[in-house]
């Protein structure tokens, strides 16, 4: 009778660990926005309205423009050190705090994939549309690693 319980408790304990490891998903508005991006503001608008800031090292003449997309709880300013190193080697970089984090919009919110993708792609092309004949390469960091990937 007392390995019904103890196996009952197990299985509570797991339940509950599986319950908190699981994000809740934030719903976003779904509007059809055209993105934008501006340098000079620091901010980059989703195609929902979203604002993300973003940080810039601006490469005279970049050869390359490098996107940074940050890791899990941590933001923009991830590529603080090696923005400058890039920009000696004439390569501009572009990082941005994923929704959820940094000082981008649902701080401590999860955004879910779809949408942290979506803002990548989004940021790509108006990069490749502000730079059109400068290759275009995404950096990612652990989280931003696998948003990369996906």
């Amino acid at each position: 009778m007392n390995n019904i319980y103890l196996r009952a408790f197990f299985l509570l304990i797991i339940a509950s660990i599986n319950a908190a490891c699981s994000p809740l998903v934030t719903p976003w508005p779904n509007e059809n926005l055209q993105a934008s991006l501006n340098i000079e503001q620091e901010k980059f608008v989703t195609s929902d309205g979203s604002v993300l800031p973003i940080q810039v090292w601006q490469a005279e003449k970049p050869k390359a423009i490098f996107i940074g997309v940050h890791g899990i709880n941590d933001y923009r300013r991830t590529f603080e050190m090696p923005g400058p190193w890039f920009v000696e080697r004439g390569v501009t970089v572009l990082a941005y705090d994923q929704r959820g984090f940094g000082a981008a919009p649902g701080r401590g919110l999860w955004p879910g994939g779809d949408k942290m993708r979506d803002d990548l792609k989004s940021i790509v092309g108006m990069a490749k549309l502000k730079w059109p004949n400068v290759p275009v390469y995404v950096l990612g960091v652990s989280m931003g690693g696998a948003v990369t990937m996906s």
